[in-house]
Parts: C-alpha cells; sequence; structure tokens
C-alpha cells in the first residue's frame, strides 16, 4: 500500500466503486419512523430527521420538553473515521452507533462536519446550502480538537513584517518577532477563559510590545489562508 505523510492509503478498487455510487446520493429529510435506529429512550423523541451523509443523521429531539439537536453516525458510515467515531458518546443498547451533541463543547462535532465535507469533495457530491470550506472547517476544529487537525499555524506574514521567531503560549496564541525586529502577540481566534502566561524576557519589553488585535472567525480564516508552520 502507497502511505502519504498523514498516513492514509490509496483507495482499493471496491472503495472506488463504493465513492462512485456515492456521487447518486443527496442528503434528505427522512421520516422518524424510517430511521434505523430507536434511541427514544436514551435521547427522546425525534422531531425532525435528515440524511447529511450516508449512515450520518441530523436529528432534533425532545426530551422532558428540552430540545437537542445531535449527529447520530452508524457502524458503517463510510464517511467517518474510526479516530472520529472515538469522539461519539456510546449508547450501551446500540454499541455500533455514536451520538454527537451539536451544542457540547468537545463532542466532536467539528469533526464530523469535516469528514462529511472531506467525504462530499471526495466523491464529488453537491455541497447546496454548505457555506464552509473544506479549510474553514478544518481551522474551526483546530480550536477544540488540536490532537485531531493539528495546532493552529503560525502566521508568517504579519502587518510589521515576516516571523523570524515565534513561541507558543498556547495553541493558537504565538509570541512573534518579526525581521524589522519588532515583537507582538499573535491571536487566532477569541479567548474568553484562558490563562496566559507571558515568559519573564518578554515582560520587561512589554511597554514597547505591539500587541495585533484579536482575529474574529472571518477575519482568522483570511489571515490563515495559506499560512503554514514555520
Amino acid at each position: 500500500m502507497i502511505r502519504n505523510l498523514l498516513g492514509r492509503r490509496s483507495l482499493s478498487e471496491e472503495e472506488v466503486a463504493e465513492l462512485k455510487a456515492a456521487q447518486k446520493y443527496s442528503p434528505k429529510n427522512v421520516s422518524p419512523n424510517d430511521l434505523p435506529f430507536d434511541l427514544v429512550a436514551e435521547l427522546g423523541s425525534v422531531q425532525h430527521a435528515e440524511i447529511i451523509s450516508p449512515g450520518v443523521y441530523f436529528l432534533i429531539v425532545e426530551k422532558d420538553s428540552e430540545r437537542t439537536e445531535v449527529y447520530v453516525v452508524t457502524e458503517d458510515a463510510p464517511a467517518i473515521s474510526e479516530e472520529a467515531r472515538n469522539y461519539g458518546q456510546d449508547i450501551s443498547d446500540c454499541p455500533g452507533l455514536r451520538v454527537y451533541p451539536l451544542h457540547e463543547k468537545g463532542s466532536g462535532k467539528h469533526i464530523i462536519d469535516f469528514e462529511v465535507c472531506r467525504y462530499q469533495v471526495k466523491c464529488h457530491l453537491p455541497v447546496e446550502g454548505i457555506t464552509d470550506s473544506l479549510l474553514s472547517r478544518a481551522l474551526y476544529g483546530m480550536e477544540e480538537y488540536p490532537d485531531y487537525f493539528g495546532t493552529f499555524p503560525v502566521p508568517f506574514h504579519t502587518p510589521r513584517g515576516s516571523t523570524v521567531r515565534h513561541k507558543a503560549l498556547s495553541n493558537g496564541v504565538y509570541w512573534l518577532e518579526t525581521d524589522r525586529c519588532e515583537e507582538m502577540l499573535a491571536v487566532c481566534y477569541p479567548i474568553w477563559e484562558a490563562d496566559i502566561s507571558i515568559p519573564e524576557p518578554y515582560r520587561k519589553r512589554r511597554p514597547a510590545v505591539k500587541r495585533a488585535a484579536f482575529l474574529r472567525d472571518r477575519e482568522r480564516r483570511k489571515r490563515y489562508q495559506g499560512a503554514g508552520p514555520n
């Protein structure tokens, strides 16, 4: 098998045939009664169900008068890797299923979004209604899942020159020195709760250091488009 730097193997003939067959697939709403699983006891009654990829379902469920949005992934979902499945919640009575609450931090939701989008790109499937590119989904995922996506890339081009040295203070938070001998703090996403300790050598020069503004979501994508680690 031929493997690339990320360890992915070349596709077999069977997998190529499967991808070609998937080109005929399109997302659609389904009746809750037609779902291949019953999770009413665990999640509540299904108010809305949609297939977003083979074996990947988007559900709106209601339990105790509270509505929740989740992804449910079946064991045979071709788009979802074993690594992504490890982020899902197990259902004791349905060992092949994985559940990903959409509004719960660390649930793996961004990983499912990414792998579904990647599957669509590989299969040349229509992506109507999807506004985020594969790169955008990866950048969103880096914030919560650096072990899956890797850490945010260090920005090379800055308003005060090109980066020649950097120190990582946190994932996506870098102290930079540029070729103009200027220093700054680069932050690639809004930080709501964080404890950032500035190294002692930098504290002494802090009054002379100009800090880069926090980058909002859209600005972040533009800022890091094409940027790579040094």
